[in-house]
């Protein structure tokens, strides 16, 4: 009777440790309080006039706060967006990331169950569309991407030539709001 008392005890410790150092993950953990910075600034930054910057949004994850931040709630859900920056200058265009892709639904079923199991994310219109609807070729951006295949099927971003800029002044509608 003894010896099945310690074989149970074991087996929930084996459980319970394991699963308790994963729940303390999740516990806020505040950085220390940061010295001020006494020393020179830096020169002030002159952007040309005619850079812009754009936030492309291409969908939304839909989870809860505790995977989006350390402390976060289980309880509460967050959207995040997938989204980019695309920046318009008169030296080059880029597109900072990408968002969503149009293939986002086949690279999602190639994640594990568990990850799909708990992951759920709207699509709303990727970036190389919305970019296409105001006039702009995304084949003519210089582009850094975690998701290469949101603009299509290139195989390394090009630099853009100044005279490939579209126009003299930045588009106003490259984020299109979620239907």
């Amino acid at each position: 009777m003894k010896t099945k008392r310690i074989y149970i005890a074991a087996a929930v410790a084996v459980v319970l440790v394991p699963l308790a150092l994963l729940l303390h993950t999740f516990s806020p953990a505040p950085l220390p309080e940061p010295i001020p910075y006494a020393g020179p600034l830096p020169p002030s930054a002159t952007p040309p006039q005619e850079m812009a910057v754009y936030a492309v949004v291409a969908g939304v994850n839909h989870r809860v706060a505790a995977f989006g931040f350390r402390g976060g709630s289980l309880f509460e859900r967050r959207e995040f967006s997938m989204a980019g920056a695309f920046v318009k200058h008169p030296k080059g265009d880029l597109l900072i990331d990408t968002g969503f892709g149009r293939n986002i639904d086949a690279q999602f079923r190639t994640l594990p169950f568990m990850i799909r199991a708990i992951t759920f994310y709207s699509l709303w219109r990727p970036a190389a569309d919305q970019l296409r609807d105001v006039g702009y070729d995304p084949k003519s951006l210089s582009c850094h991407s975690s998701d290469p295949l949101a603009l299509g099927p290139r195989q390394r971003p090009a630099r853009l030539p100044r005279h490939a800029c579209v126009g003299d002044t930045p588009r106003t509608r490259v984020h299109q709001e979620k239907q």
